[in-house]
Order: structure tokens, then C-alpha cells, then sequence
């Protein structure tokens, strides 16, 4: 005779623990015994030390005194300078709970020991390189934030990594989790091809909490109408479009011409028609979100030129939108 046992087998997670499958226990087993080295938390941290072996031997045998350095590691030491004045103005008593939106920025700020507890809410590169799993053993992902309920952070995201919907995302996250997130400054890198922001969390919550929560330091959005990329123009044209940021609301607009910074433009006229597409509902200024300028291009060389709109909002971050370029036949 024949039976059959139906086994049942627990996973998932319930509060702040996770419940592998079977097969998990396998894998992580045989993860273990063979690549030790890889499933170390400190992995990629002290990776970064070997990196600067490999430059200085590169930089030593180059004839040219130049090495090529992938992006991804390019700029920490200044990050890491720029952190650690941050942390010594705002955090003077104690050293701070560090939260990231990449788990690159998570190892390397301990691995400069900025601090000793570091936690990152990426579920992007952390998934397509086969990390999440292990920050969340380490329970150093966002459900583990609540660990630390009550403390005090410092929050940072790397913005060239970012599009605006997905930093919006991110900071929608964070603010979820704190009772009020206030911006501190960016850091520039490369002529702004490495850029950072930094946010102090004034008190880790949990998203269920009750309570009523500040603006998010959302960053602003914008566009410039006219003109378009590619125009040719002579004499006096219009500089055009539409600027706002949720929950902060803008300080200034300024109008960038070949990356300088050449004059503030009239903000606040009636755009309804952007209220309503873009689903405007917490910006101080809507529906008054238009701007407008006339530019005489005669003061431009003939030629090509690029026009850019830079956008400041109430906390001071700035973003810049639109960069087109002009065909100038004066």
C-alpha cells in the first residue's frame, strides 16, 4: 500500500524575522563554506582597500602617470571627507546612524568608519546583484529600520545615479519611516557628474505611527516650453515654461546660458494645465507655476549656445532642467 505525506513548508518573514525555504538553508550553507570571502558584510568595504592597491601599483607602472578608474569608486575619498564634516556639524555628541539609497554608498561609509550602523532602502542594485537576500540577513534593510526607532540619522542618496521619479520614490520611502527629514546640501563631483544630497533624520518611526508628518524635501521639476532644442533664433525671444516642487514650493528660477548662471526669471503665472497633468497637490505656489522671460539674443555669440533652467527650491536644492541648444543667426 501507497501513502502520501504532505509536508508544509514556513517561509517568509513575520515582524523583524525572516523564514528562509529549505532550499534557502541549502544555498546559504553552501554560500558559506565556499565563497566566505562573499558573503562577508565587510565584502565590499574592504574590497575598496585592494582597489587602491591595484591604482597605486597602475599609477606606478603607467608611463603617462594616469589610470582609468571605474565610475562606480571614483570620488569616495572626497565623499568620505565631505560626510565626515557633515556628521561633526550636525551630530556632535554621538556618531550617527548612516541610511543610504544604494547599497555601494552603505559600505563604503562604514567601511570609512563614518559610522558603526549603516542601513540602505535599495531594492534596485541590491537585487540585480544578487545583495538584497544578504541585507536582509543582516537585517541592514528598510524593514530593519525599525530597530532603530526613536534615533536620530543621517540620510543620503548618490543623485547621478537617480532619475527625479525614482528620487521621489526613494524620498517618499524615507519620510515614511522619520518624523521629519530636513536637507543639508549636496556635493558636486566631476563637474557634476558624481552628485550626492544629504538629509538629517530628526527621529526614526515607524510608517504606522500616528502622527502628523513635515514637508518632504522633495526636489523640484521643471521644463522649459520655449524655445525648443535645436531652434534658430535672431532678436528678442521667449524664455518659457514651468517650474514646482511638492510639499516645498520654489525659491528662484534662473536662466543658464552656455553653464553660467545670467539672470532670475519672473516666476508665478497661472498654469492650471500643469496643476492637472502633473497632478500638483501639495506645492505652496499652484497653480502659480509658470515663468516667463525675453531673451535678446544679440547679447549671444552667433553661433551655437546651450540655455539650461536652474531651479532653487525653499530648503536650497537646487536642480537643473531642460539644457537645449540654440542656432543664433543675428
Amino acid at each position: 500500500r501507497i501513502s502520501s505525506i504532505d509536508k508544509v513548508e514556513n517561509y517568509g518573514f513575520e515582524k523583524m524575522k525572516l523564514f528562509p525555504t529549505d532550499i534557502g538553508y541549502l544555498v546559504t550553507d553552501f554560500l558559506n563554506e565556499n565563497f566566505k570571502n562573499v558573503m562577508d558584510y565587510g565584502f565590499t568595504a574592504k574590497i575598496e582597500k585592494e582597489f587602491d592597491e591595484i591604482a597605486k601599483s597602475g599609477l606606478y607602472s603607467s608611463p603617462i602617470s594616469e589610470i582609468l578608474i571605474e565610475e562606480s569608486v571614483a570620488g569616495w575619498k572626497e565623499f568620505a571627507v565631505h560626510t565626515q564634516t557633515l556628521i561633526e556639524r550636525e551630530f556632535a555628541t554621538s556618531q550617527p546612524i548612516i541610511i543610504t539609497d544604494n547599497y555601494y554608498s552603505a559600505a563604503q561609509v562604514e567601511f570609512a568608519k563614518l559610522t558603526q550602523l549603516s542601513y540602505t532602502l535599495d531594492t534596485d542594485k541590491a537585487i540585480s546583484d544578487g545583495r538584497l537576500t544578504q541585507y536582509q540577513l543582516w537585517q541592514r534593510d528598510e524593514l530593519a529600520l525599525r530597530n532603530s526607532r526613536n534615533e536620530s540619522a543621517l540620510f543620503l542618496t548618490e543623485d547621478s545615479t537617480l532619475t527625479i521619479p525614482a528620487k521621489q520614490g526613494i524620498l517618499r520611502r524615507m519620510c515614511a519611516n522619520t518624523n521629519q527629514l530636513n536637507f543639508l546640501g549636496q556635493l558636486n563631483l566631476f563637474d557634476g557628474d558624481k552628485r550626492f544630497s544629504f538629509y538629517k533624520v530628526n527621529q526614526l518611526t515607524n510608517p504606522t505611527d500616528n502622527f502628523d508628518p513635515a514637508p518632504c524635501p522633495y526636489p523640484s521639476q521643471g521644463w522649459i516650453d520655449q524655445p525648443v532644442d535645436g531652434d534658430v533664433v535672431s532678436g528678442v525671444i521667449s524664455f518659457s515654461g514651468w517650474a514646482f516642487n511638492e510639499d516645498i514650493g520654489v525659491r528662484a528660477l534662473f536662466l543658464i546660458i552656455n553653464g553660467s548662471r545670467v539672470t532670475q526669471v519672473e516666476y508665478g503665472q497661472t498654469r492650471t494645465d500643469v496643476v492637472d497633468v502633473m497632478d500638483i497637490i501639495s506645492d505652496p505656489n499652484r497653480p502659480r507655476l509658470g515663468f516667463s522671460y525675453s531673451l535678446d539674443t544679440q547679447t549671444l555669440e552667433n553661433g551655437s549656445n546651450t540655455i539650461a533652467l536652474e531651479i532653487i527650491n525653499n530648503v536650497g536644492e537646487i536642480q537643473l532642467y531642460g539644457e537645449r541648444e540654440l542656432l543664433v543667426r543675428n
